[in-house]
């Protein structure tokens, strides 16, 4: 029995050695992959680990934007009350930089300490997604959560290596938190704050866009920012509607 897999099938299908893969080639192209699966229980098992990957891939990829200013403020407030720095830092650097979950997860106190340990204005990283140079700008709210931050954990300094995102059932600072952990810290305090919807770490992305957007900001500004290759995508990703742009359009009187 031949089934034809996705991108998704493909990386899986190569993964395990319970299957066979086969590749046919017309031309200077590979056609898709196909698996034959040694028994039924094979087949099932590997039926629902594709359709994880996919639910994993698409469905945490289509997320919300928080548009509410009144919505990110609680959220704010909520995990100042519970003491849980690490993950306001989280949430702040998230929709002040539009970073990538990939790219944040990766950021070590080096990037937001000199030497002296003075909190830096701006550095820069390399995106692990497209491989461009990007700069972030250190803002007061970043550096706000950051003293916060590093008052809660005084002894993360010690190393300039040392992952800001770490990993409290690690000892040490050496390993960052997984993505479905931070997916689960983002959609879990949007649902304590009454946010009706899909959110996850990519709102933190799509926050920042579409607010920079409702203040004014030029899409082609966004675009460049968000490394889109198109305005009419960064369009459909912001969610932005006709009408939200009027009523910006009618609020703004020079």
């Amino acid at each position: 029995m031949l089934v034809e897999l996705t991108e998704i099938g493909k990386a899986a299908a190569c993964k395990h050695k319970n299957l066979r893969v086969y590749k046919n080639r017309k031309g200077p192209r590979y056609r898709p992959l196909f698996f034959v699966p040694k028994s039924a229980t094979v087949f099932l098992v590997n039926i629902i680990q594709l359709g994880k990957a996919y639910i994993h891939r698409n469905f945490m990829n289509f997320v919300e934007p928080i548009r509410d200013r009144k919505k990110i403020a609680q959220i704010k407030n909520l995990l100042r009350g519970e003491g849980r720095f690490l993950d306001l830092l989280l949430f702040v650097v998230g929709i002040n930089t539009a970073l990538r979950i990939s790219d944040l997860l990766e950021l070590q106190v080096g990037h937001f300490l000199d030497d002296h340990q003075h909190i830096k204005r701006r550095f820069w990283i390399k995106e692990q997604k497209r491989g461009k140079r990007q700069e972030v700008v250190v803002n007061a709210s970043i550096r706000e959560a950051l003293e916060e931050y590093f008052a809660a954990y005084p002894e993360i300094i010690s190393d300039q290596i040392n992952f800001i995102f770490f990993n409290t059932k690690d000892n040490g600072f050496k390993k960052p938190i997984k993505r479905g952990q931070a997916w689960k810290i983002i959609s879990s305090i949007s649902q304590q704050v009454g946010l009706r919807g899909n959110f996850g770490t990519h709102s933190l992305r799509k926050t920042w866009g579409y607010h920079a957007r409702m203040n004014g900001v030029d899409l082609a500004l966004i675009m460049h920012k968000l490394n889109h290759e198109s305005i009419a995508y960064t369009k459909r990703y912001l969610g932005i509607t006709d009408d939200e742009l009027q009523a910006v359009s009618q609020r703004l009187n020079l």
